[in-house]
């Protein structure tokens, strides 16, 4: 039995702007949701949206939308529901948009989901979707879109279509100067992440800024260029934070062809490539395809022919320099459970770049190569990688641990 209440359909709040925390979301999120209630409240308010001109991004989440993005069912709901109740007591004042790319629900004229009938409002399933329409301003549907056959040569689905058509329909919804565009199946613990982009969104920036101001991502699949997976442009997409205006141009992309993801079922890997980049069976990894999407427009030479393009590599890191910001985990609290043992460990070290490798970027804007920042890593990655290729696993480990 689920010891929460199920809020009425008329109990719906209108207006976030400095409205109380709504009783159908604080049993997801328990007290804490009361404290930053009794700070953000005042009472509804009429002030349209584009009033807002605070040069940074406000605690309360007034000039930010939160757009959450993926897929939903009964399998992951309770988990939604958890999270957006999360979003909306961390940023009270937010506009917060769920963008659904797969849903197993109804909607109704309201423009709510609409929680199976049969459950009779007993079940974990029917508090989570009200606690949803609870937290959520805008609840849109995506357009349709069909799962790829597998990024790598394994039986995981591709799902880049899904997420683009996701993110394009919540994106469009988005009326804030700011936007944190989220993956549902993550959460960032505390608003630390605003001051975070506060104290580097300022940095002296060099000749590839292309975005209005940098955006902050995450370090896990912000690959290195130079070490496990030479992957150029490869930036995480696990989130995005930071101007609106800015946080759509990375997201203007259209669907990956179906021959661009079967590429390597016909076409052979470059020579030079690697144990671990011979796995891919699409012509780009999912990040390198968003890239390409809008970095062509600012730079055309950055064109990508193949993903492991070495050419490209200190381009790669003049982008990343100038237009991101890699988040220090630490400071944002990230919550991934799907990918907690990736996040972690020496191989992460070795394939991604995180925050302390970003600040060396952005410690001088002029730089134009970068393989030397990274020479203890390349030598490190590339005997582990002689010694797995000759089936000497425990000595690949080995020599990991050893040098990071």
């Amino acid at each position: 039995m689920i010891n929460l209440l199920v809020p009425q359909r008329n109990q719906r709040i209108k207006n976030r702007d400095g409205a109380p925390i709504h009783k159908g979301v604080r049993p997801l999120i328990g007290q804490r949701a009361l404290s930053v209630e009794s700070e953000a409240r005042g009472g509804p308010q009429e002030e349209p949206v584009n009033s807002v001109i605070l040069d940074a991004p406000a605690p309360d989440g007034n000039n930010i939308s939160v757009v959450v993005q993926g897929p939903l069912g009964t399998g992951n709901c309770v988990e939604v529901g958890y999270y957006v109740a999360h979003w909306r007591a961390m940023l009270p004042r937010a506009q917060i948009i769920l963008a659904i790319s797969d849903n197993h629900f109804e909607i109704g004229t309201s423009g709510q989901l609409l929680p199976p009938t049969r459950d009779n409002g007993n079940t974990a399933v029917t508090v989570s979707i009200s606690a949803i329409n609870a937290a959520c301003d805008i609840i849109v549907i995506a357009p349709a879109a069909v799962a790829l056959p597998p990024l790598k040569f394994d039986s995981k689905a591709n799902n880049l279509n899904f997420q683009i058509s996701a993110a394009k329909a919540g994106l469009a919804q988005a009326t804030r100067k700011y936007c944190l565009r989220i993956r549902n199946d993550i959460i960032l613990y505390s608003n630390g992440f605003l001051e975070h982009y506060r104290e580097f969104v300022r940095l002296p920036r060099g000749a590839f800024s292309f975005l209005e101001q940098r955006i902050l991502i995450c370090d896990t699949y912000t690959l290195n260029p130079y070490t496990i997976e030479r992957c150029p442009y490869h930036y995480s997409d696990w989130f995005h934070f930071g101007l609106i205006s800015d946080v759509r141009v990375l997201w203007q992309s259209g669907p990956m062809p179906f021959l661009d993801a079967i590429f390597h079922e016909f076409h052979r890997h470059r020579p030079h490539s690697s144990r671990q980049e011979r796995q891919f069976r699409a012509r780009l990894a999912c990040e390198q395809y968003l890239t390409m999407g809008w970095l062509l427009h600012y730079c055309p030479e950055a064109r990508l022919d193949y993903l492991n393009d070495l050419e490209q590599r200190d381009r790669s890191m003049a982008v990343l320099r100038d237009n991101f910001i890699i988040a220090d985990r630490k400071v944002c609290g990230l919550r991934f459970v799907k990918y907690a043992d990736v996040r972690s460990g020496l191989r992460h070290r070795l394939l991604c770049l995180d925050h302390a490798d970003w600040r060396v970027l952005a410690s001088d804007p002029s730089r134009g190569r970068f393989a030397h920042l990274f020479v203890w890593r390349v030598a490190v990655a590339f005997v582990a990688q002689l010694a797995a290729g000759l089936g000497l696993l425990r000595s690949a480990r080995w020599v990991m641990k050893l040098f990071s």
